[in-house]
């Protein structure tokens, strides 16, 4: 009965140390995350404008290669990310134009 209880007594305490190092590693997750997000409204500019971008178009990039087209493509430039991930027809063809401008 000892047995068991120590046993019992170890799990939880294993599984509570899992989610201690779960959440600790989630936190700078969330840290770094925010770090990065906090890139100066000059930079964004100058960012966007080297693509011929507006400061919005490279926020959406920049939004959706946080999520998984970041983790399945994470070397497409932006006019390619947002060509891929557009709205409209009318977005992807002025995105496509841009491109052959950038090539």
């Amino acid at each position: 009965m000892k047995l068991k209880s120590l046993s019992l007594a170890l799990m939880l305490l294993s599984l509570q140390a899992m989610a201690a190092v779960q959440e600790s590693t989630q936190q700078g997750t969330r840290t770094s995350s925010s770090s990065q997000v906090s890139t100066t409204t000059q930079e964004l500019q100058q960012q966007a404008g080297q693509w011929g971008l507006s400061e919005e178009d490279y926020r959406r990039y920049r939004t959706l290669m946080e999520g998984p087209r970041g983790i399945q493509s994470p070397g497409l430039d932006p006019l390619t990310v947002l060509g891929i991930e557009a709205r409209t027809d009318a977005e992807r063809r002025v995105l496509a134009e841009k491109w052959v401008k950038a090539e």
